[in-house]
């Protein structure tokens, strides 16, 4: 069985997968420029995620424990929106 994350709102887990995200290996053997880089591409998701985890919460019904696996299936679109809106932001 998947262990549950647990945050309180929407937010609390962004607040979250941001953690996990700069936490990890990758992220920490990056070069200092590439970190704030690579945070700031994160932070630009938040939007996005919103948007996502309130569908997917909308979707599951109200008191749904959002898993990894949900978070899994979701990050491809977060950051697909992100990079459409850096694209649309761009041309």
């Amino acid at each position: 069985d998947e262990e549950a994350i647990v945050a309180h709102d929407i937010d609390s887990f962004f607040e979250l997968f941001t953690t996990i995200m700069t936490s990890g290996e990758m992220f920490v053997n990056l070069a200092p420029e590439k970190q704030r880089f690579a945070a700031e591409r994160i932070a630009n998701m938040r939007p996005f995620f919103r948007v996502e985890l309130e569908k997917l919460i909308q979707d599951k019904g109200r008191g749904y424990t959002v898993t990894g696996n949900d978070i899994n299936h979701i990050i491809p679109k977060v950051m697909q929106a992100a990079k459409n809106a850096a694209d649309a932001f761009h041309t």
